[in-house]
């Protein structure tokens, strides 16, 4: 087992740098992330276990099913959508078809079938723009000044379907797709 400690300034929230810290045996339970707070600065350890060459975290921290603020969220079951999920969930307005090489408008919501709250208390983010893989675009917005709508103009090169994340400060990311055709 290893430990590895992270110092993030939090004045200026950013990572300020990162050492190896030792080995650590850990009993049956296995690793939990440790925080301490010193001078300003927050230093995390994350408890790894070698494997093989890589490294594999501990069997609890291998799911994100009951913390949204991890990994990316989507809507568990498509045909009974919760209206949390619609909340939080993107939708994406584009031309059904489009052609390869020009110019066209996508639109991406949040709130759009049920409203999110826009406060300094609970708000969205940021909006992203991926076709596939690639990113296209970000839109940063400002709680109670800004609605969580971001429109583009977007080329594509290749035809793959659009994906929209957008991060709510209180429940994490989330993903709406929509498919397009040539």
């Amino acid at each position: 087992m290893y430990y590895y400690s992270v110092f993030v300034d939090t004045r200026h929230r950013k990572q300020a740098s990162s050492r190896y810290i030792g080995r650590h045996e850990t009993g049956p339970t296995g690793a939990t992330t440790r925080a301490n707070r010193d001078n300003g600065y927050i230093r995390f350890y994350r408890l790894e276990t070698q494997v093989q060459g890589g490294f594999e975290t501990s069997e609890e921290s291998k799911t994100c099913e009951a913390d949204p603020l991890c990994g990316i969220n989507s809507a568990k079951d498509p045909a009974n959508v919760t209206d949390f999920e619609k909340k939080h969930t993107p939708v994406i307005k584009a031309p059904e078809s489009v052609k390869l090489g020009e110019f066209f408008t996508v639109t991406v919501e949040v709130g759009k079938i049920v409203p999110h709250p826009n406060e300094p208390g609970h708000f969205i983010q940021w909006i992203e723009l991926y076709s596939g893989h690639t990113f296209l675009a970000r839109v940063d917005l400002t709680p109670a000044m800004t609605d969580s709508v971001a429109t583009f103009s977007v080329r594509l090169d290749h035809l793959q379907s659009l994906s929209a994340v957008a991060r709510c400060n209180l429940h994490g990311a989330w993903v709406g797709v929509k498919d397009l055709k040539e």
